[in-house]
C-alpha cells in the first residue's frame, strides 16, 4: 500500500496541472492564442531558469557518473537506430515514417523528468537529471532532424541543426549552470532567491499548458501507427532500459532519471518539427496527446515496480 501511495504522489504533480489545463480550455477560460504565447515564455524563460539553478546547486562529485552518462547516451542512440530500421521496413507512408521514429525515441524529458526526480528524491538531488537533460536534449534534436529528413528523401542540414542547438534556451541555460558549478562562482543570495521564485512556476505551468493543448480527435486515421508508437515508447523501451540500468546497479536518482528519460511521453516539440519538415502533423499531434495521457499510467506502474524492487 505504501508503494501505491508513493507512486501516486509522484504522478499527482503531473496529472493535476494537465487536467486543469484541459478542463479550463474546454470551458474557454483560456484560448489557443494564449496557450501558444505562454508556451514560448515557459520554454524560453522559466524552464531554462529552472534547469540552470538545478545544475549550479548540484554536487558535481555526487551526480556526475561517467558510466551513467554513457548508458544514457548509448540507449538513445541505439534505440533511435533500431526504431528507424523497424519503421522503414514496416511503414510505407514516408510522411508517417519520420514522425513515428521520433515519436518512439524522443521523450518529454525536461517536462516530466524534473518533477518526477524532485518529487521522489527531493529538489537538492536532481543534479544528475539536470546534467543528463543538458546532454540528451540536443541529441534528441539532432536525431529527429536526421530521421525526418531522410524519410522525406532529403539530406540533413547540419549547419541548421548546429544553429538550432547553440541557440536553444535549455542548452544555453544548462551550459551556464555548468560554468557556474565548475567555476564555483558564488551566486548572490538575492539573485538566487529571485531565480528560485520565478523558476518554481516552470513545471506546473508547462504541464498546465500541455493539458490545454490536447485535442483527442483525429486518431482514427492512423490508429495502427499510433498504437505501434505508444507500445514502443511507453512499454518496450522503458522495460529494456530500466532492466539494463537496474542490472548495472543504478539506484536512486540515477534509475529515476532513466525512468524519466525513457518512459516519458513524446516531446511536444516533435509536433513543431514535423510541421517544419513535411511530416504527418496529425499523427505527430496525436502521438504527443495520447503518449502524454497514457504515460501517467505506465510511469505509475514502473514506479511501483521499481519501489518494490528497491530501486529508490
Amino acid at each position: 500500500m505504501n508503494d501505491f501511495i508513493l507512486a501516486l504522489s509522484a504522478i499527482a504533480p503531473l496529472f493535476f496541472p494537465m487536467a486543469a489545463g484541459y478542463i479550463l480550455k474546454k470551458f474557454k477560460t483560456i484560448d489557443e492564442h494564449t496557450v501558444k504565447g505562454m508556451n514560448k515564455v515557459v520554454f524560453r524563460f522559466f524552464l531554462p531558469l529552472l534547469l540552470c539553478r538545478n545544475i549550479y546547486q548540484s554536487d558535481i562529485k555526487g551526480v556526475f557518473d561517467q558510466r551513467f552518462m554513457t548508458i544514457g547516451i548509448c540507449g538513445v542512440l541505439i534505440s533511435a537506430v533500431l526504431f528507424f530500421l523497424f519503421v522503414r521496413c514496416t511503414e510505407k507512408d514516408t510522411r508517417k515514417q519520420g514522425v513515428m521514429i521520433q515519436g518512439m525515441f524522443r521523450s518529454n524529458f525536461v517536462l516530466f523528468g524534473l518533477p518526477l526526480a524532485t518529487s521522489l528524491c527531493g529538489p537538492n538531488e536532481v543534479g544528475a537529471t539536470a546534467i543528463m537533460i543538458a546532454v540528451i536534449v540536443p541529441l534528441f534534436n539532432v536525431l529527429s532532424v536526421i530521421a525526418l529528413e531522410i524519410c522525406r528523401g532529403g539530406s540533413p542540414d547540419f549547419k541548421k541543426i548546429c544553429k538550432g542547438i547553440i541557440t536553444n534556451p535549455l542548452i544555453l541555460s544548462s551550459l551556464l549552470g555548468m560554468i557556474i558549478l565548475l567555476s564555483k562562482l558564488p551566486v548572490p543570495t538575492l539573485i538566487d532567491y529571485a531565480i528560485k521564485s520565478m523558476s518554481s512556476v516552470a513545471t506546473p505551468l508547462a504541464l498546465f499548458l500541455l493539458g490545454a493543448s490536447f485535442h483527442f480527435s483525429g486518431s482514427k486515421n492512423s490508429l495502427k501507427q499510433l498504437i505501434t508508437v505508444l507500445m514502443a515508447k511507453l512499454i518496450i523501451l522503458p522495460i529494456v532500459m530500466l532492466t539494463i540500468g537496474f542490472a548495472l546497479g543504478f539506484r536512486g536518482i540515477f534509475i529515476i532519471t532513466f525512468l524519466a528519460m525513457y518512459a516519458s511521453p513524446t516531446a511536444v516539440s516533435s509536433f513543431v518539427m514535423a510541421q517544419e519538415m513535411d511530416g504527418d502533423t496529425e499523427l505527430a499531434s496525436q502521438i504527443v496527446v495520447w503518449s502524454s495521457t497514457a504515460a501517467l499510467f505506465t510511469i505509475f506502474f514502473f514506479l511501483m515496480l521499481l519501489k518494490r524492487l528497491g530501486g529508490f
